[in-house]
Formats: structure tokens, sequence, C-alpha cells
């Protein structure tokens, strides 16, 4: 990994509309540890428009039944938008690996899928990613697929599962499945709703960053919320009232956008 995480701005990004348009999200997502996915039918709606460069506009990110790493009553909640064929998202992968060893227990790291259209094997990497976290496999193919982003297809895929201990059977008819599908652009048209236009996308306590950043500035965010969440937390605040209350005080009086 590069140390100059400057030259990583020029992230992967496209039109997305054509793909997947959905409703908004419901701002009291629930938190999952990687729980098998659930159908999700994507009704159509007009995308909301991206915030404009620079904004400090806060989000409450739902979160859904997305893969996660962490305690759901951790300090800071960490959402990441992410495609399996981005460069610079493969790029970026370290540097989430350094912030979760570095802060084992007050980040959540939360995952959800983004495949741009520019990527012809990103859709099926992302079906793969959902084929795989219901079998509890998630974290492992999604380390497998960054390692690999010249071996995105089904076949190649196949492989991967069967060496990663998948029951292939159970893979397959997932990857087909009507379900695995609906919850990848489920994941897109949540996108949609907070304006994520281009990969990685991070969500930091609700606030967005896009493409990859250094160390040094991402622990300094980390740990100005860490700060916030003890000042709630010793004013009685619960810890699985965490992330909304600090979401929701951060967005201040006129309220998240979600």
């Amino acid at each position: 990994m590069k140390s100059n995480w400057n030259v990583f701005i020029a992230v992967c990004a496209g039109a997305v509309a054509g793909f997947a348009v959905g409703q908004r999200v419901g701002t009291k997502g629930g938190a999952s540890q990687g729980a098998p996915p659930r159908a999700v039918v994507p009704q159509a709606a007009a995308p909301l428009a991206a915030p404009p460069p620079g904004s400090d506009q806060i989000f409450k990110v739902a979160l859904g039944d997305a893969p996660q790493k962490g305690s759901a009553e951790a300090k800071v909640t960490i959402v990441e938008w992410s495609d399996f064929q981005c460069p610079f998202c493969a790029r970026a992968a370290p540097l989430v690996e350094q912030i979760r060893q570095a802060y084992p227990k007050d980040v959540r790291f939360v995952f959800r899928h983004y495949p741009l259209p520019m990527h012809p094997d990103a859709p099926t990497a992302a079906r793969a990613g959902v084929a795989a976290q219901a079998q509890g496999k998630f974290w492992p193919m999604h380390d497998w697929m960054y390692s690999h982003q010249r071996e995105l297809d089904a076949a190649s895929l196949e492989k991967a599962a069967g060496s990663l201990g998948l029951d292939l059977a159970k893979f397959k008819a997932a990857m087909a499945s009507p379900a695995t599908e609906a919850r990848v652009k489920a994941d897109m048209q949540a996108a949609q709703t907070v304006g994520v236009s281009a990969t990685p996308t991070f969500f930091v306590n609700g606030r967005e960053h896009v493409g990859g950043m250094p160390f040094e500035q991402l622990k300094a965010e980390i740990d100005r919320e860490i700060a916030r969440a003890d000042k709630l937390l010793s004013s009685g605040v619960k810890p699985a009232d965490l992330y909304g209350r600090l979401v929701a005080d951060a967005a201040g009086p006129s309220g998240a956008r979600n």
C-alpha cells in the first residue's frame, strides 16, 4: 500500500441509475452480525441527488443485514460501499484492516455492495459475496476477491468457494437466486439515498469520505468520534443506542438525511 493515499482520490466512479433505482432506506436499520440475507424487492423511485463537494452533511446509514466486523455497541461505525473489481477498493482494504487492529473494541466495520457498471465482473463478485455470507464465509471470500481481482468470473469464484470450504451446491444456488440479486440491488439503492457515486466510499459515524485517506487522518477522526461517544455514554446513553445518537447529534437540529 502506498503511503500517500491522496493519489487515490481519483476513485472508480460511474453512473448507476440504470443499474439500481430504489426507495429510501428507513432510519431504523438494525445491526446484524453477518446474518444470511433476506429477500428484498426494490421499488422504483427517483434517486436522490448527491451532496455537494465538500459537504459536511451527516447521514444515518441503515445497516440492515450487511456483513459486519466488530460490536454493535462500538463507539465508531464505519460503513463502506465497495466494488470487488475496483483497484482502489483493493488498495483501501489494508487501511481498513489497520484500523480494525488499532481499534479492536471501539470500531465496527460494515460492508455494503456497490458494483460499478464499468466493471463487468463486479455484479457477479457481489453476488458471490452475498452467497458466501449465507454460509458464514463472507469475510474469507471478501479477502480472496480483493487479492484475485482478475479471477472474478463465475467459474473462478466457484473454485474459490470450494477452496474456502463452502457447500458448492448451496453456493451455486445462492448465486443464481433472485433474492441474492435483490440484496445487491438493495445495497445499490441504499447507496443512492446517501449520494454515493464512487468506490470506495466510507461513512464514519455518518460522515462521508470518498476514496482513501492517510491512516493518521482517519485515526484522528476516529479518536474525535470516540471522545464524543464517551461523553454520551457518561451522560447515560445506552451502548446499544450509541450509533443513532452520535449521528443524530452530529446532524444538528435539521436532522440527518436518510
